[in-house]
């Protein structure tokens, strides 16, 4: 009799053995409660919302600039595979708007790529806006205004 990836699992898991093949050195048989990988599983899966926050922050740092969505900056997970099953587990859209993400110079819908203070206090600012602020900000300074 043939038994199934299921129902080997369970025998392990009544066993609380658990399989050389899963994560373990081969050939070595372990109590369940002994490895690392089987229990903290379960708790990472049973606080999804952590996993969730870990995902956006990943997704966040290594997902592309996308074009902007109806004004707004966007991200993508271009030709990656890790990024656009990330994007398919969070529910996101290919692209995905990122409001939080576009340069705070009024009206301006590219990627902010740095912050400065400005009069109006500190804005994220796309590389061309920040260019024109330090430009204003030197020019200011030397005529003993700023």
């Amino acid at each position: 009799m043939m038994l199934n990836l299921e129902q080997v699992a369970e025998i392990e898991k009544q066993q609380h053995i658990c399989h050389p093949g899963n994560h373990q050195l081969p050939g070595q048989l372990i109590p369940l409660e002994d490895c690392v990988y089987c229990t903290s599983l379960p708790a990472l899966l049973a606080n999804w919302w952590v996993m969730r926050e870990i995902l956006e922050d990943l997704v966040n740092q290594f997902a592309y600039e996308g074009k902007p969505v109806n004004g707004v900056a966007s991200i993508t997970p271009g030709g990656s595979s890790a990024l656009q099953w990330a994007f398919k587990v969070l529910g996101y859209l290919d692209p995905h708007p990122m409001p939080h993400k576009q340069c705070q110079a009024t009206g301006c819908t590219a990627h902010a790529t740095c912050g400065t203070p400005t009069p109006g206090g500190y804005k994220r600012l796309c590389a061309t806006h920040y260019a024109l602020t330090s430009t204003m900000q030197a020019v200011l300074s030397r005529m003993g205004v700023a």
